[in-house]
């Protein structure tokens, strides 16, 4: 684990996040599946300061007022991402 944030909002804890070595991605997103089930699943396209194009995979689950995402570069392409975030009222 390269960090860990908790976000809270009128004294309620909102959100998690968590960054990660890209390279525990897969063992990550297989815990999260084998936990919570088939995740939908987004694409989206990356490209570093040299044009070189890198696939960004975005696992989503979904339960009650709470969703949680497994991304696998979250900010930067250094680190992949875990967000936990309750919806706001």
């Amino acid at each position: 684990m390269k960090g860990l944030f908790l976000y809270f909002y009128a004294g309620k804890l909102e959100m998690i996040s968590l960054t990660l070595d890209p390279k525990h991605f897969s063992d990550v997103v297989g815990a999260l599946t084998k936990r919570y089930g088939t995740a939908s699943l987004a694409t989206e396209t990356l490209q570093n300061v040299t044009g070189v194009a890198f696939e960004n995979k975005i696992y989503s689950w979904r339960r009650d007022q709470a969703t949680l995402e497994a991304q696998t570069y979250g900010r930067n392409l250094e680190t992949s991402s875990v967000i936990y975030r309750t919806d706001f009222p």
